[in-house]
């Protein structure tokens, strides 16, 4: 453990640890300094958290503690958790991810949802698809889904490929190196995006974890974060089947402008509010 203070512990028990791991963090201003502590602990020992309550006072031998401490070392300098623990959980699935590749946030399980309530069955275009966590939730919940997962990533579409074949999806979930539609065939009934949206000036303000820590790609939109948005708005019509849904993911404040933008070439435009109550989703139909 970094500066082991040995004269007040003399063994190191997942208790202690986890005491000294959560002052350390609130020391180095690591939000959620307890939740980190048992995730990387629990990834350490190769248990679960709650593992870690039902075996408070067992003493930690000395090859997980050097493991445990690389781990708080690399947390501490801001490398995001999930990274750390190579996965990530999303509605009901736990999803494989690792640096390169965008850590998929709880605000895009309203996309799931709204693709799920507006597609019963048929072809959707996952664009900008990253871990795969859309296209895997929405394989999982709804068996009558056959979902192209693009993205022009060739780390993300490897770490897509991983988790689909984890939740054995391989038959209706298929990955595509592609540029927004450029290499898709075909047209769908739905297409559903989680796109980069973060203006210059937000991307300057945002945490360390996710300005240093995450591809650039799949955060920063443009000056005003529209600038991919407007090319998916403004293309998806090509590839939609009659009455076709576009369902895009949008930033604090960009409500009006994308609604804006959808209204050029769909009849039908309603903005989501998320949990949070922020306006968090686009749904655009062609009637």
């Amino acid at each position: 453990m970094p500066t082991t203070p040995k004269t007040t512990v003399e063994t190191w028990t997942i208790a202690s640890v986890l005491n000294w791991t959560t002052n350390f963090f609130q020391r180095t201003e690591i939000e959620d300094a307890r939740l980190n502590a048992e995730l990387l602990l629990s990834h350490a020992l190769g248990t679960t958290r709650i593992a870690l309550y039902t075996d408070y006072a067992r003493e930690l031998p000395p090859d997980v503690l050097r493991n445990y401490r690389e781990l708080i070392m690399k947390r501490a300098s801001h490398v995001p958790v999930q990274y750390l623990v190579g996965k990530v959980s999303f509605l009901r699935s736990e999803l494989v991810v690792r640096e390169g590749v965008f850590i998929p946030r709880p605000e895009t399980e309203l996309l799931v949802k709204l693709l799920l309530d507006n597609v019963r069955a048929g072809r959707v275009a996952d664009i900008g698809t990253g871990s795969g966590n859309i296209a895997v939730s929405a394989a999982l919940a709804n068996p009558n889904l056959e979902v192209v997962a693009a993205d022009i990533s060739e780390t993300a579409l490897e770490v897509a490929r991983e988790n689909i074949e984890r939740h054995s999806l391989g038959n209706r979930v298929r990955v595509v190196r592609s540029d927004l539609f450029e290499s898709l065939e075909g047209t769908f009934d739905a297409v559903v995006s989680n796109p980069p949206y973060v203006s210059a000036a937000e991307l300057e303000r945002c945490q360390p974890e996710v300005r240093e820590h995450e591809p650039r790609e799949a955060l920063y939109g443009g000056t005003d974060g529209l600038d991919v948005i407007r090319r998916l708005v403004r293309s998806a019509p090509a590839v939609l089947a009659p009455g076709g849904t576009l369902i895009v993911e949008i930033g604090a404040g960009q409500a009006n402008a994308a609604a804006e933008l959808a209204r050029e070439s769909f009849q039908r435009v309603v903005v989501h509010k998320d949990f949070n109550g922020i306006d968090r989703a686009l749904v655009a139909q062609r009637t």
